[in-house]
């Protein structure tokens, strides 16, 4: 039987396919990360970094070699046993539940490993004070995607920044205004502060930050002033054009580590959220959501052993 070439086309490009292409289906496949944390391409916590840091060093004297490509292989290694370690945690955590009808809240939090932010936000959902949904800060997510795909480091013009991260222009803008600071300042002083933080250590450091920073260098630039001596509101071209370069690329690397630890941070609290909801007996586990990490388990269980076999010719 013939096979038309219309569908051997479709085999063939399907064969190709790596995953999306357009901008819509990528925020699409970045989305699912944020639903499903695992997949977060950060650490979650400096506990993970530092077991990130151990593992490379044990491997890289384990096999001790001058070949780059031994050395770029070792850190794939590293972050996919940490990918694969989330989610044996899960799993560990999901049947340790069924089995201790009297767990705490507290001891499943201890169960996920879940950091001090990680416990208040999953404590807010419990009493009602937040969704799920409400733990993301929408203008910076906004801010995150749209400078997820680019690679500001290449940029060599401020009118790149205007053209390609609007949104990140203007949430500099509107954060060193609200701080009576001028945009420099607030970049390379105040804005690791602020994202990535627990909502009151924030309010404090801007309290703080309103009552302390008042030195020259953090003042905001001298008004404008029209032939009538009025002040004049600057556009926002010309507040941006007035930014170094360099902090502008300071500032996309902030925010684009946002949404990859707000990733992490969903992984853990709908994990706690749907652990803490699940009928406490292992006869009416949800096997459904258990059969969900078992997904993510297999391939990465697979994938680790592949890399360890590359990892061993590399070293011949």
């Amino acid at each position: 039987m013939t096979i038309p070439l219309q569908i051997k086309s479709r085999r063939s490009n399907a064969k190709k396919s790596t995953g999306p292409k357009s901008t819509s289906g990528k925020l699409a496949a970045r989305k699912n990360a944020v639903t499903h944390g695992v997949n977060a391409k950060t650490f979650i916590n400096d506990t993970e970094e530092n077991y990130y840091q151990t593992l490379v060093q044990e491997l890289k004297v384990a096999y001790p070699s001058g070949n780059p490509l031994v050395n770029i292989q070792i850190e794939r290694i590293a972050n996919t046993k940490i990918q694969l370690d989330r989610v044996n945690k899960a799993i560990d955590a999901t049947y340790a539940y069924a089995e201790k009808p009297s767990i705490s809240d507290e001891a499943l939090m201890d169960l996920l490993s879940m950091s001090p932010l990680e416990r208040d936000k999953a404590q807010e959902i419990c009493n009602g004070e937040l969704t799920i949904d409400g733990i993301m800060n929408v203008r910076r997510t906004r801010v995150a995607a749209e400078i997820m795909h680019i690679d500001t480091s290449a940029f060599k013009t401020h009118d790149e920044f205007l053209y390609h991260t609007p949104q990140l222009c203007k949430y500099v803008i509107d954060e060193a205004s609200s701080l009576k600071q001028n945009i420099d300042y607030y970049i390379t002083h105040n804005l690791s502060k602020f994202v990535n933080t627990d909502e009151a250590i924030e309010e404090l450091n801007r309290m703080l930050t309103k009552l302390i920073d008042k030195n020259d260098d953090s003042k905001e630039d001298d008004p404008i002033e029209d032939h009538y001596g009025l002040p004049v509101t600057p556009t926002e071209e010309e507040s941006i054009k007035k930014v170094k370069l360099e902090n502008l690329k300071m500032a996309a690397d902030a925010m684009r580590k946002e949404i990859d630890k707000l990733a992490g941070l969903h992984y853990k609290v709908i994990t706690f959220n749907q652990l803490r909801k699940a009928t406490i007996s292992p006869l009416t586990l949800d096997y459904g959501y258990l059969d969900r990490l078992q997904r993510y388990q297999t391939p990465l269980n697979n994938q680790l052993s592949k890399m360890m076999g590359e990892l061993l010719a590399l070293t011949k």
